[in-house]
């Protein structure tokens, strides 16, 4: 784990539980989670390049500057949090389908710190409050070995947004999902 930019952290998934949350679901962890930055890519790069436009000249776009109608392809793999409070919390306040699928789990509503096992806590808190302070916001790689040996791998990015062009009041991004990957003969091959 001495390699650069990658910090192991244990992870725990809640699951809604049933055959159907389940085969869609990623499954838990098995070890350690690495994150990492990364730039955004494919459907991430057309969330960024979406904000960006939204944003115009200003630093940031307004919540009310994103409409879902503009974006129906990027929809499932969306999420919008409400950043409350100094120190920040975070609310999320729409966690598109997609996300909800392989989370196994319907978040909308809850805060992120109530939701995320403890011992990644501080991290993902972390790159949430990144993402309030930088005006290009945050972008990881997170990467685990499932309890069925196959290797995850998911982006996400984050983007400030702000009602008065100065305080960030919510954050919106996307999540990508790779496809998982199988280890043979000491390589790694999608499933």
């Amino acid at each position: 784990m001495a390699e650069r930019g990658l910090t192991p952290y244990r992870f725990l998934r809640r699951s809604l539980g049933g055959a159907a949350a389940q085969a869609a679901a990623l499954p838990p962890p098995r070890g350690e989670v690495l994150f990492r930055r990364c730039e955004p890519e494919g459907s991430l790069a057309r969330v960024l390049a979406y904000w960006r436009r939204r944003r115009g000249g200003n630093a940031m776009p307004r919540r009310q500057d994103i409409d879902p109608v503009d974006i129906p392809s990027l929809l499932p793999f969306v999420i919008l949090l409400d950043v409350v409070g100094d120190p920040p919390r975070f609310r999320k306040r729409l966690v598109g389908s997609g996300i909800v699928q392989k989370e196994g789990v319907e978040s909308t509503g809850q805060w992120l710190d109530e939701g995320v096992n403890p011992v990644i806590r501080d991290e993902v808190i972390r790159q949430h409050v990144e993402a309030t302070r930088s005006p290009a916001g945050s972008c990881y790689a997170v990467e685990f070995t499932g309890n069925d040996g196959k290797l995850y791998s998911y982006h996400r990015l984050l983007l400030p947004l702000s009602s008065d062009g100065e305080k960030v009041d919510m954050l919106f991004g996307g999540v990508r999902f790779l496809p998982a990957m199988l280890p043979e003969r000491g390589c790694w091959r999608p499933s």
